[in-house]
């Protein structure tokens, strides 16, 4: 599945920077794939990373959480991205899209980036924290 970046960028971003890393996140209800009466949600969401720092980066580690409204929680730690290191050079923006199934119509997402400076120095980025909402409309009975 293909989705266009320029899609995302309706809606406001979930934004944090440190270390002179900006870190912006735009998550996407995929409501043709999801099935609310069976309790499947399907979410996407375009991470960007821009590097305003005064150095070259290396993107090391993804490592995050999901945490559904029944606390359920879904680790999730990769390699740098589709399992290779990526660099970001001063002033570049590294972008991927991602994606989860989940069984709950509401969560949160955080985590971080380990990151290395053209120096070997390492150190963490903090993703920001962002909700995944399904617009689902509330069932009234008599």
């Amino acid at each position: 599945m293909h989705i266009e970046p320029e899609i995302f960028f309706e809606e406001e971003a979930f934004t944090s920077e440190s270390n002179g890393i900006c870190v912006s996140a735009y998550p996407l209800f995929m409501e043709d794939l999801s099935n609310i009466e069976t309790h499947e949600f399907y979410w996407v969401y375009h991470m960007q990373i821009e590097n305003n720092s005064s150095t070259s980066v290396t993107l090391l580690e993804r490592k995050y959480e999901i945490i559904d409204s029944n606390g359920k929680k879904q680790l999730i730690k990769n390699v740098g991205l589709n399992s290779e290191l990526a660099f970001i050079d001063i002033g570049e923006t590294l972008e991927y899209t991602s994606g989860t199934p989940l069984k709950d119509g509401s969560a949160i997402v955080r985590g971080s980036y380990v990151m290395e400076d053209d120096k070997g120095n390492k150190f963490e980025v903090s993703m920001p924290v962002f909700s995944l909402d399904a617009p689902i409309k509330s069932r009234l009975l008599n």
